[in-house]
């Protein structure tokens, strides 16, 4: 139950919690439920989504804009961070070092302001493609496979640098963290859109194993920054992929 509650408080800004205590071992078994939360986020957006169309009546568009932005708050922006810095670091330097410094700094470059741009555009544009019969399927689904993203980065990818708020997460993670995490998702992603979600099932782990490829290459692992870069490319993944599996129906 800590583990989830760990999980809960460091994924969003929802609090059960704020006094329970925190170690490397919780931090490593709390990535199992990653895709929980995700499963969390989702039911919320389901909800707030049937509110602000059936309730408030506003346009598909506007409702799409504020589902997006609902999802920004409730995880304070914390993996758009993540997407900011990383590219930002992966764009203005070909040094390990220099890399993994810019990644650090706390201002926000050119390239990083625009990779946000692009990949809110994107999700907003993709999510208003999205047939209404399978709206909430791919709501519920987007959060969770990114969450998911997190944890096979986690467990299949070494620490970039000697320190760092995210080196408990991958040094503890391992087998087991992966295992229930994946079974979940597969599990649940089975249970919404049957076959089809498979595709979804091969496309993330693809892009994540792909994505830490290339990381081991430019810095030698994965840091906070790139798993957050993971989880928001994931999501964007997830609108595709529901996107072409509604064109197939």
């Amino acid at each position: 139950m800590h583990s989830f509650i760990i999980a809960l408080q460091f994924l969003t800004r929802l609090t059960i919690n704020p006094n329970i205590e925190v170690t490397e071992k919780r931090l490593g078994q709390s990535i199992a439920f990653f895709p929980v939360i995700g499963c969390i986020l989702g039911c919320i957006l389901i909800v707030a989504g049937l509110f602000l169309s059936r309730i408030l009546l506003l346009s598909p568009p506007t409702v799409n804009l504020l589902l997006i932005i609902i999802l920004i708050w409730l995880t304070c922006g914390l993996h758009l961070d993540g997407l900011a810095d990383t590219i930002d670091g992966l764009s203005g330097a070909r040094e390990r070092e220099k890399i993994l410094f810019i990644m650090r700094d706390s201002c926000v470059g050119v390239m990083g302001v625009l990779s946000l741009i692009c990949l809110l555009a994107m999700k907003v544009c993709f999510l208003g493609e999205i047939q209404p019969e399978f709206k909430n399927q791919t709501l519920l689904l987007m959060p969770l496979m990114g969450r998911w993203g997190i944890v096979i980065a986690c467990c299949l990818s070494p620490y970039a640098r000697e320190d760092g708020k995210a080196k408990a997460f991958i040094a503890q993670a391992g087998i087991k963290e992966l295992l229930f995490s994946t079974i979940f998702t597969v599990g649940l992603t089975f249970a919404l859109i049957g076959w089809k979600g498979m595709f979804l099932t091969f496309l993330i782990p693809l892009f994540v194993l792909i994505w830490i490829r290339y990381l081991m290459v430019k810095i030698g692992g994965g840091t906070g920054d790139t798993l957050g870069a993971c989880c928001e490319c994931s999501e964007v993944l997830v609108l595709i992929g529901m996107l072409v599996l509604n064109r197939m129906t």
